[in-house]
This record gives structure tokens, C-alpha cells and sequence, in this order.
């Protein structure tokens, strides 16, 4: 009786549930990692940017910086000293602001997060100023407080745009070099804002006002803890650099006349010229600003190897599903091919069990259903060995040859003894009747044949 296979005990069905599965999970780990890997390039390119606003940005906060310091230097001086160096540092932040400017042509503007534009806006409108301050500054109609506040705040705005901007990166080693950069900018930042203050007082050489003396206090401590979270989150060695910097003898400089600033605040008379302050630490924020430079070249790199491993991962992605596509096409292959010869196998053992030898089973494979349609075929063969001398007995016991016999020496196991069974059979019938026969015919001679005791 044949056995009828449901849809889902079906070996198809079967297979493609396992080999489906297999081809799904690789798909989705190629797909997803693509898509990730993906959305990382396109996030570098955002970090680029950053990089790019945070090294053109740094160049103008640097010459601004300076362009503040001496500005306080002649506006305390009431115009008699820095005259000539403020004029040629205003040339040098021309050409950076003409950079910052170009830059904004350059970068993806649109990606950069709303407070990033928003400090970008706010820095644009402060430089959009600069021309109007540096008059006031010339004809002395700007005071230094008022000097040293638009110039910290146009710096501050362009910082925080800096910082903004790096808020973008969500992998840990660009942002963290990126964190690391703001806080060591802003430690520069208030190193300025020291030289600037400073200047102006020594300049003037009269006590400390209480505005000058709570500026100074702040922009000192504000280094201090900067530079202690700078160090925190900076590599090893970018951190050595900048303790190196402290100890040098340029800081310990700096360190020894801002101490006599605070010693003589209240009396003036610091006995410290101007121009040797303003050099002094202009060299040590000269220093600050190498190590600034190497930070980003730092990110640069980490940018550049991020983005050569996000292409690496690209292409095993790509790989993977590629390998999926390829392998599904090849098992599908298989399996039809498989699912077909399992099928003539199955047909033809249902011929077989329906005594129809009409098909010859065709062998035409040469893997394991290959040797699964030899064993049919000898299947097929020996039932039609068997059936050919079963038909050849019967022909001759019709036709009344009952000496005739099968082979059965050509027939292997329980086919073997099948026909020698019906041998067998035909020996145990025909023998009586051959002496039955002998009997009749020695009887119809008049010889009395002997007593019959078997």
C-alpha cells in the first residue's frame, strides 16, 4: 500500500527549511553589516568635516588670539607700544579668516547639528565685525575690556562650533580624539585670554582692577582643570607632550611673572616689559598649538584607518552575500537535481511494485542515487530473470513438456530459491505420475508391476 507524504515531511521542504534558514542568517549578517558599515564611510565623511572645521577654525581662533593680545597691549599703551605688530598679525588673521571662509564652501554644511550652525552663525556675525572693532582699537574708542570681550566671545563662538561639530561621530576613538581636541583648545583658549590680560596690565603698570584680577584668577584655574581632563582622555603620549610643555622652562617663565602679577597687584610697578610677556607666553601658546596640530593629525589618522577598515568590512559584507547568492543558486541546483533522481527512483519502484517492467530504469548518474538506480535496475533485471523463467515453466507444463526446467543456478539468493522450489515442485509431482504411467503400461504388457510403497 502506498504511503502518501504530506507537504511538510516532504524532503524538499525539509531541506529548504534548513538550507532557507542558513541563507537567511547569512544574508541578514552581510545586509546589516553593509548598511552599517555603510552609514560608518558616510560618518567618517561627517568626521572629515569636523576635522577640517577644527584645524581652519583652530588657525583663526590661533591668530585671533594673538591679534587679541596685542590689542590689549596698545590699547593699554593708549596707542604708544604693539603698533606695528598688530598690523601685521591683523594680515595673518585676514588670510585665516579668508580660509575659515572658504572652508564653508568645502564642507557639508547641511549635516552639522542646529546648534553647530548656530554657532557657526553667531561666529560669522562677529567677524562680519572685526573691521568696525579694529577701527575703535585704532582711534582708541574701544576700551580694552570691551576689546577683550569681542574677541573672546567671536573665539568662544567659533570653539563651540568646533565642538559641536565633532558631537557627530558616534565611534569611540574618533570621539574621544575629538572631546580631547576641544579641551585642549579651550586650555589654549584661556592661555590666551592670559596673555591678552596680562598684557594689558603690565602695560599699563598700574594695580590690578578687580575685573582684571577675576579674569586672571579664572583663566588660570580654567587651564588648570582643562588640562588635568585633556590628560585624562588623551593618548599616552600626546598627554606626555603637553606635561612635557608645562615643565618646560618657556611655562616656568610664564608661571614666574603671572606670579609676580598677583604679588604686586595691588601696588602696579611689575617690572615686567610688555613686549618680553607678550613673547614669552606667545611662545608657550606657539608650543600648544604644535601639540594642537599633532592631535589633529592624529584624528586624520584614525579617520583615515577607520575608514580603511570600514572598507575592508564593506567588502566582506559585499563577499557574504555574494557567497549566499552563489551558494543558494548551487544547492537549488543540487537539490532539483536530487529531488528529480529521487523521484525517477520512486516512480520506477512503483512500476516495480505494480509488476509493470515496461521502463527500463535508466542509470545515468554518478553519486549515491546513482548507486540507488543500479540496485533498481538489478532489482528490475533479476524480476524479469525471474519472471522469464517462471513463464518458461508454465509454457512448458501447457505444452505438456514436464521435463522441462528452470536455471536456477542464474538467479542469486532468495530468487535463487524460488525457482528451485518450483523445480522442486514439479520434480514431486511429476515423478509419481511417471510411475504411475511405467505401472499402466507394464500392466498392459501382462507383467505385474511390484507393490507401490511410497
Amino acid at each position: 500500500m502506498a504511503q502518501k507524504t504530506s507537504a511538510l515531511q516532504s524532503l524538499k521542504t525539509q531541506l529548504l527549511s534548513v538550507f532557507g534558514a542558513l541563507t537567511l542568517a547569512l544574508l541578514y549578517f552581510g545586509i546589516s553589516s553593509l548598511i552599517e558599515n555603510t552609514t560608518n564611510l558616510q560618518e567618517l565623511d561627517r568626521v572629515d568635516d569636523a576635522q577640517a572645521i577644527a584645524v581652519t577654525s583652530g588657525a583663526l581662533v590661533h591668530e585671533l588670539q594673538k591679534e587679541r593680545g596685542l590689542s590689549a597691549g596698545f590699547i593699554g599703551s593708549k596707542g604708544g607700544k604693539f603698533k606695528e605688530d598688530l598690523s601685521s598679525q591683523r594680515q595673518l588673521t585676514d588670510s585665516a579668516v579668508s580660509a575659515f571662509n572658504n572652508l564653508k564652501s568645502k564642507v557639508a554644511l547641511q549635516y552639522l547639528s542646529e546648534s553647530a550652525l548656530s554657532r557657526l552663525s553667531l561666529g560669522n556675525k562677529a567677524l562680519e565685525q572685526l573691521l568696525e572693532k579694529r577701527s575703535g582699537i585704532d582711534q582708541l574708542r574701544l576700551e580694552g575690556a570691551a576689546s577683550f570681550s569681542y574677541y573672546s566671545e567671536t573665539i568662544e563662538h567659533l570653539l563651540d562650533m568646533t565642538s559641536e561639530s565633532g558631537k557627530i561621530s558616534t565611534q569611540d576613538n574618533t570621539s574621544k580624539s575629538l572631546l580631547a581636541l576641544d579641551l585642549f583648545q579651550r586650555t589654549k583658549e584661556n592661555a590666551g585670554r592670559e596673555r591678552a590680560t596680562v598684557n594689558a596690565i603690565v602695560v599699563g603698570n598700574k594695580p590690578v582692577t578687580p575685573a582684571q584680577y577675576r579674569t586672571l584668577s579664572s583663566v588660570t584655574s580654567a587651564q588648570v582643570s582643562l588640562g588635568k581632563m585633556f590628560s585624562a582622555i588623551a593618548t599616552p603620549e600626546r598627554a606626555k607632550q603637553f606635561h612635557a610643555l608645562l615643565e618646560s622652562e618657556k611655562s616656568q617663565a610664564v608661571e614666574k611673572m603671572r606670579q609676580q602679577v598677583f604679588d604686586k597687584a595691588g601696588e602696579g610697578e611689575y617690572g615686567i616689559e610688555a613686549a618680553v610677556w607678550f613673547k614669552t607666553i606667545t611662545d608657550k601658546i606657539d608650543l600648544l598649538k604644535i601639540i594642537e596640530d599633532k592631535l589633529v593629525a592624529d584624528l586624520a589618522v584614525q579617520v583615515l584607518e577607520a575608514r580603511e577598515d570600514g572598507k575592508i568590512a564593506m567588502m566582506v559584507a559585499i563577499a557574504a552575500i555574494a557567497l549566499s547568492v552563489v551558494f543558494t543558486a548551487l544547492f537549488l541546483w543540487v537539490m532539483i537535481r536530487l529531488i528529480r533522481g529521487l523521484r525517477e527512483a520512486q516512480e520506477g519502484v512503483e512500476r516495480l511494485a505494480a509488476g509493470d517492467f515496461s521502463h527500463n530504469i535508466a542509470v545515468d548518474r554518478k553519486d549515491e542515487l546513482g548507486d540507488l538506480q543500479v540496485s533498481l535496475a538489478d532489482i528490475q533485471q533479476s524480476i524479469r530473470s525471474l519472471t522469464a523463467d517462471a513463464n518458461l515453466l508454465s509454457e512448458a507444463a501447457v505444452a505438456g513438456k514436464l521435463e522441462v526446467r528452470a536455471d536456477a543456478g542464474k538467479h542469486r539468493g532468495e530468487y535463487q530459491k524460488i525457482i528451485a522450489g518450483v523445480n522442486a515442485t514439479l520434480d514431486s509431482v511429476i515423478n509419481p505420475l511417471n510411475v504411475t504411467a511405467k505401472y499402466v503400461d507394464d500392466i498392459s504388457k501382462g507383467v505385474i508391476p511390484p507393490v507401490i510403497t511410497d
